[in-house]
């Protein structure tokens, strides 16, 4: 594997240390590289991070998910057409979908565990959707009910169900336990992200065309649409791109477009929030809220334009400043306990931030391609990270370097 030049090392300047693990231990391919040049970012970055030589495994794994129930079980997939169950600690292999020779026979888009950690969902580019049961280890379902390719893939609150919206203007809401598909249509363009409301009864979807509609899980319904072009605003009718709940604020949703703007809707009453204009320059990919720390309830959305900005939902605004980063943000997780946000960036580093000062902390390196997914243990220790350079590596976000005089 030759050295990527390109890639920036962190500052030195303070503490930061990677311990990793190598999940696969077939055809391994050692690589020694060891960082390179440095480049400067708009919020000053502290963390040092010790670089050794270590082993790859050859993986085409850019798609992974932690067992909310585990802090060792991960799931990956992506091009190798086949999804990988390992143990982290062990650094062993547990399951291989399917377990011989054969594929998929196209890539994995999307690998999500249950909230429970009983099952685990994934599903393919042309939208085959397959749940497994994590206790037997054998599969429970497979879903062959969409036509178009699955941009997401959600489940409920309880573990027992399912939504996904296509690109062919569709949405499909299933029973994780009996496999039964309500097919919801009135979006005019591809559904691009959506998620359930409250107790599971009512789902939120958003598609290119800039509207929000909610759906009855029960009757398939449509209940009610958002558009997200505030009145009297100039803003052209750009796509939702993401759309988030989060159960401590049980009337808000959150989402972002793809030119930028960052806003809320109420539901059930189907209403416009806040808009926020110009938060970023470019399409916001995801949104992500934080767990109730103190008094702070804080929001995190996530652009392709490098940056993160942070909101506190409370007083609806905007905080502190934005989390620059040198390239791409691919993914980020607030801590389950602290004030902190892990993010994943093309550079190949992940970042450790203090939104309380809007900060980076820490910074660990290990991969040499773009980072193109992160998952987070449930105790908030390990992030799990997987790469365009075909290794999926688990960083230790709370182990440091020991002092020296």
């Amino acid at each position: 594997m030759e050295k990527d030049d390109n890639l920036p090392t962190p500052s030195t300047s303070g503490v930061g240390y990677v311990e990793e693990y190598v999940i696969d231990k077939t055809d391994l391919m050692q690589d020694d590289d060891s960082g390179s040049e440095s480049s400067e970012e708009s919020n000053s970055e502290s963390g040092e991070v010790e670089d050794t030589p270590h082993f790859i495994p050859e993986r085409e794994d850019a798609l992974m998910d932690w067992s909310p129930s585990s802090q060792n079980l991960v799931a990956t997939g992506g091009e190798e057409e086949k999804v990988f169950l390992w143990d982290v600690e062990s650094e062993k292999k547990i399951l291989t979908i399917p377990d011989n020779d054969e594929t998929l026979g196209e890539s994995v888009s999307i690998v999500s565990f249950s909230p429970n950690g009983a099952k685990l969902a994934f599903c393919t580019l042309s939208g085959s959707v397959q749940i497994w049961d994590m206790n037997t280890k054998a599969k429970l379902l497979e879903l062959d009910d969409c036509d178009g390719e699955i941009n997401f893939l959600q489940w409920n609150a309880g573990s027992q169900g399912l939504v996904a919206g296509d690109s062919n203007s569709l949405v499909y809401i299933w029973s994780a336990t009996t496999g039964n598909c309500r097919v919801l249509a009135g979006h005019q363009g591809a559904v691009t992200c959506g998620t359930f409301i409250g107790d599971g009864q009512t789902v939120i979807t958003g598609s290119e065309n800039g509207a929000l509609i909610l759906w009855s899980v029960r009757t398939a319904e449509k209940l009610g649409q958002i558009n997200t072009v505030p009145k009297g605003s100039h803003e052209d009718g750009s796509g939702v791109m993401c759309v988030k709940y989060n159960a401590n604020h049980p009337q808000l949703v959150m989402y972002g477009k793809s030119n930028g703007n960052v806003g809320s809707a109420i539901v059930p009453q189907c209403t416009l929030g806040h808009t926020f204009l110009g938060i970023h320059s470019d399409s916001v990919e995801n949104i992500v809220f934080s767990p109730q720390c103190g008094d702070m309830h804080l929001a995190a959305s996530i652009s392709i334009d490098s940056t993160v900005s942070i909101f506190d939902v409370k007083k609806n605004q905007v905080r502190g400043n934005k989390l620059v980063h040198p390239d791409t943000v691919t993914a980020a997780f607030f801590h389950p306990t602290l004030p902190h946000l892990i993010t994943a960036c093309f550079d190949g580093i992940v970042r450790v931030w203090d939104v309380t000062a809007t900060q980076c902390i820490a910074s660990f390196v290990g991969h040499s391609a773009p980072i193109q997914a992160l998952a987070l243990s449930p105790d908030g220790r390990r992030a799990v990270t997987g790469s365009d350079d075909k290794t999926a590596r688990v960083f230790d976000l709370e182990a440091r370097p020991e002092e020296t005089e």
